[in-house]
C-alpha cells in the first residue's frame, strides 16, 4: 500500500509539472508598430513587409519547437497577411542555427481574414546532434514570421497562442518529453503615419492675466495635401510653470459647445460640428474634443487644399488665471479619437502636430502689474533702485536692460516708455 501511494504520488506530481509551465519555458512573441503597406514581391518571393520575431528561454536541451497560433483584428480592422510562398521558409526567417529540420507548417484554417489561425513546427537534424538547441536562460531571438502586406487600416491586430489538431505551443526536450510553455501574445499596433503636408499648428503666444468675453484666443492653422470635410482636434490642456491656465468659456446656460468655445475663422470645418468636454474640469491637466465639418447641402464649404499655413479656428478662453508662468494646449487620445484629417472620400488621415504654449506674464515695465505703463510704475521704479523696496512682480522685474540689476539706467527707461512710449531694449 505504501508503495502504491508513492507512485500515485509521483504521477500526480509528473501530471502537475506537465500541466503547467516550468518558469523558465517560455516563448516571446515580439509586439511593434508598422505602417500599412505590402511588399510587391513575386509567389516565390521569401522578403517580407513586416517581421515579427519569435524569442524562447528554456529549462532544458531542445529538440523540437512547436508554435500554434491565432491570428485576430483586436480594433480598426488593422490585419497582417503571412507571407508567400505558403511553407516554412515562406512564413519563417530562421534567425539561429536550431529548429531548421523536420519541419511542418499548417495553414488549412488560415484564410486570409480575421479570425485566423495557423501552426508551425521544426526541429533538430537526428543526423547531426549538435544542432540540438541547448537551455536558452536568457531572451534568445529563434525565428521571425512574415507579413507580406499589412491592411490600410489604422487599428491593433494580436498573434495569440492557440490550440490546432490538438497542438499547442510546446517545447520537446531530449527524453523526448514535451513542456508546455509560459507565452506572451504579440500586439501589432498599426498607424498610418502623417503625410509632411498635412499639419495642425496651434499658436504660441505671451498673455497677461484677466478674464473677459474671449479674454484671449489661440489661433489653429492647418496645411493639408487634400481638400478636407471634417478636422478632428482632441487636446489636453496642462499648467507647466507657476501654476499658469486659462479655462475655456460657457454659454449662458452654463454649457461649453463648439460655437461657444470655437471661432471659425473660414466657410468650412464649422457644420455637422462636434464637442466633448466631459474631461473638463477647469483644472489641470484637462482634456477635450472639437470637430467640425462642411454642409453637405453646400460643397463650397469643403476646406480646399492648402500648401501653406492657413488659419482656420480660434481657441477662445475667457480667463487666464493670476499665476506667472506657462500652460500648454498638446495632442492626445480620447475615446480612440486623435487629431485627425477627414478628406472627402472619406478617409481619415492622421496630422503632424505643434503644440501652443503660452506664457502669462505682465508687460514689461508694468511693475504695479495692472496690466498699464503709468507714471505709478515710474514711482514704483524709483522705490525700487533708489530705496530697495520691491515691487509686487519682486526686484527681478525692476531690471528693464537685463544686465541682472536694477539701475539708473532702468529709470531712464521706465520714463521713456511711460512718457515718450519708447520700447524696451530687450
Amino acid at each position: 500500500m505504501k508503495i502504491l501511494i508513492v507512485v500515485l504520488l509521483s504521477l500526480v506530481a509528473a501530471a502537475t509539472a506537465y500541466g503547467q509551465a516550468r518558469p523558465g519555458d517560455s516563448i516571446i512573441l515580439e509586439s511593434k508598430t508598422v505602417a500599412p503597406g505590402f511588399y510587391p514581391g513575386s509567389g516565390s518571393d521569401t522578403a517580407a513587409y513586416l517581421y515579427v520575431k519569435t524569442y524562447i528561454t528554456s529549462v532544458d536541451s531542445l529538440t523540437y519547437l512547436t508554435l500554434a497560433l491565432k491570428e485576430v483584428s483586436t480594433s480598426g480592422g488593422a490585419y497582417g497577411i503571412l507571407g508567400y510562398p505558403r511553407s516554412l521558409p515562406g512564413i519563417i526567417n530562421f534567425l539561429s542555427p536550431y529548429f531548421r529540420a523536420q519541419m511542418a507548417v499548417a495553414l488549412s484554417k488560415y484564410n486570409n481574414s480575421s479570425p485566423d489561425s495557423f501552426l508551425i513546427a521544426a526541429g533538430f537534424d537526428p543526423a547531426d546532434p549538435s544542432n540540438i538547441a541547448p537551455p536558452f536562460p536568457v531572451r534568445t531571438p529563434i525565428w521571425e514570421i512574415k507579413f507580406d502586406s499589412v491592411w490600410n487600416n489604422p487599428g491593433t491586430f494580436e498573434l495569440d497562442s492557440a490550440t490546432l489538431f490538438g497542438l499547442s505551443p510546446t517545447f520537446t526536450d531530449t527524453g523526448p518529453t514535451d513542456w508546455p510553455v509560459n507565452f506572451v501574445k504579440s500586439v501589432v499596433r498599426v498607424v498610418q503615419p502623417p503625410d509632411p503636408r498635412d499639419s495642425v499648428i496651434l499658436e504660441s503666444k505671451t498673455v497677461v492675466p484677466g478674464a473677459g468675453h474671449p479674454y484671449t484666443t489661440v489661433t489653429v492653422y492647418i496645411t493639408n495635401k487634400d481638400s478636407l470635410s471634417f478636422l478632428t482636434l482632441v487636446l489636453v490642456e496642462k499648467s507647466t510653470s507657476g501654476g499658469a491656465y486659462g479655462i475655456l468659456p460657457r454659454h449662458s446656460n452654463g454649457n461649453r459647445t463648439f460655437s461657444v468655445v470655437i471661432t471659425s475663422l473660414v466657410p468650412g470645418l464649422r457644420y455637422g460640428a462636434a464637442s466633448n468636454f466631459f474631461r473638463y474640469n477647469s483644472t489641470s491637466p484637462d482634456s477635450f474634443l472639437v470637430g467640425g465639418g462642411f454642409d453637405p447641402a453646400d460643397p463650397i464649404t469643403i476646406e480646399p487644399p492648402n500648401a501653406v499655413r492657413k488659419a482656420v479656428w480660434q481657441i477662445k478662453f475667457d480667463t487666464v488665471w493670476n499665476n506667472l508662468g506657462t500652460f500648454e494646449l498638446d495632442t492626445c487620445t480620447i475615446q480612440g479619437l486623435q487629431n485627425t484629417f477627414t478628406n472627402t472620400e472619406p478617409r481619415d488621415r492622421p496630422a503632424n502636430f505643434v503644440k501652443s504654449v503660452i506664457t502669462v506674464a505682465y508687460p514689461k515695465g508694468d511693475l504695479n502689474q495692472d496690466v498699464a505703463l503709468s507714471p505709478a510704475d515710474v514711482v514704483w521704479i524709483l522705490n525700487c533702485v533708489m530705496l530697495q523696496m520691491p515691487p509686487p512682480g519682486g526686484v527681478s522685474s525692476c531690471d528693464l536692460n537685463c544686465d541682472g540689476m536694477g539701475t539708473p539706467a532702468d529709470i531712464v527707461l521706465e520714463l521713456n516708455a511711460v512718457f515718450l512710449q519708447e520700447g524696451f531694449p530687450c
